[in-house]
């Protein structure tokens, strides 16, 4: 039997998509599209503070650390790190210029880190609408709680 004599009404003769039926499967697929662009922008974010809250728990430890291998070479009490870097206020951290390499082998390079007007507040930006900041007390060596502004 031939399609086109087929008179049964469902090919007759049809080799393909009409353009109504490719536009509506690419409009479907761009909406689907949009509708996860923010969720990827969302899980940017979160990616990244998580980075963020890492490197907290890292100089933490790291001021620790330090602290034991002063009492071991000094005795008792032990000291912690004056400053867990040589940058200044108000500046960035950069491969000149790392931050927290006191108390990190390597410090951390990346420009989102950034000093506030003192040279123990640090600030990590994450987004225009999205910082978190932590602040390091020389004389108890503990670290503010890492706070997270915006969304």
């Amino acid at each position: 039997m031939n399609i086109a004599d087929d008179t049964s009404g469902t090919l007759r003769g049809r080799q393909g998509f009409t353009l109504i039926e490719l536009l509506v499967v690419m409009i479907i697929v761009a909406v689907l599209a949009v509708m996860t662009l923010p969720k990827f922008f969302d899980i940017s974010k979160k990616g990244e503070l998580e980075v963020g809250r890492s490197i907290y728990a890292s100089v933490k430890s790291g001021i620790n650390i330090y602290r034991s291998n002063d009492l071991i070479a000094n005795g008792a009490p032990g000291s912690y790190p004056a400053q867990l870097d040589a940058a200044p206020a108000n500046s960035s951290a950069s491969p000149a210029n790392p931050f927290f390499d006191v108390v990190l082998d390597h410090g951390i390079e990346k420009q989102n880190w950034s000093k506030e007007n003192t040279i123990h507040m640090y600030r990590l930006t994450v987004s225009p609408t999205v910082t978190a900041t932590f602040t390091y007390n020389p004389a108890t060596g503990q670290l503010s709680e890492f706070l997270v502004q915006g969304n």
